[in-house]
């Protein structure tokens, strides 16, 4: 053997030591994947709430718009960002159907969705609607049809040490235009009640195993 022209390695031990690079990359804690959450929303009308009353709950004209929301029933297989969960995997089905046999509630969304904890310069939220009369590329509650009661919105869930979900939830109806609008620290597997005296949502945030 020359040993002053040793053999060049060949292709195949390029390709061994790359993948055994890959695989070195891939298991350091730099690469570790974001925790995922299993986020589901319950938004209902309080049926007793009388909008004649002479209570004054209308907010500014120009409402949020949601046009860069998420709408998880535009995402067949999930985008990265979030996976929309099928009704099985709703916990809340029961809580659900209490509010519905209930005479003081009437819910009119539930949804469930899996995402990852987004940093706070990062978040993306997710797009929630009753389905009747909205427009989430309008911001203008007036260029809306105000015959029909509406709930449209999103939701924002900030991860890291400490959870945090943003709610912004618009009500219409043919005499207000209300808002919920909040931001919160939450805790995972904890029932989080949004209040107002027209409508209300539930959330409940607890770990997703099955990450993509």
């Amino acid at each position: 053997m020359n040993l002053n022209n040793p053999p060049r390695p060949s292709v195949a031990h390029h390709l061994a030591l790359l993948f055994v690079g890959f695989l070195a990359f891939a298991t350091t804690p730099c690469a570790k994947a974001a925790r995922w959450y299993h986020v589901e929303v319950i938004v209902f009308k309080q049926s007793t709430a009388d909008i004649s009353g002479g209570e004054d709950w209308s907010v500014p004209d120009r409402t949020p718009n949601f046009a860069t929301a998420i709408d998880i029933a535009e995402v067949l297989d999930g985008d990265g960002s979030v996976v929309p969960l099928s009704a099985n995997a709703y916990y809340l089905a029961g809580v659900y159907d209490r509010l519905r046999a209930s005479s003081k509630y009437e819910p009119v969304i539930h949804k469930a969705w899996a995402q990852p904890g987004y940093s706070a310069n990062n978040v993306r939220s997710v797009y929630v609607s009753d389905g009747s009369n909205v427009n989430r590329d309008v911001s203008d509650s007036l260029n809306l049809d105000p015959d029909v009661q509406s709930i449209e919105g999103a939701v924002g869930l900030q991860g890291g040490r400490l959870l945090h979900v943003n709610v912004n939830l618009v009500f219409r109806d043919v005499e207000v235009t209300t808002t919920i609008s909040e931001f919160r620290r939450i805790k995972l597997k904890q029932l989080h009640y949004f209040d107002h005296p027209l409508f209300g949502a539930l959330i409940r945030v607890i770990p997703y195993k099955t990450a993509p």
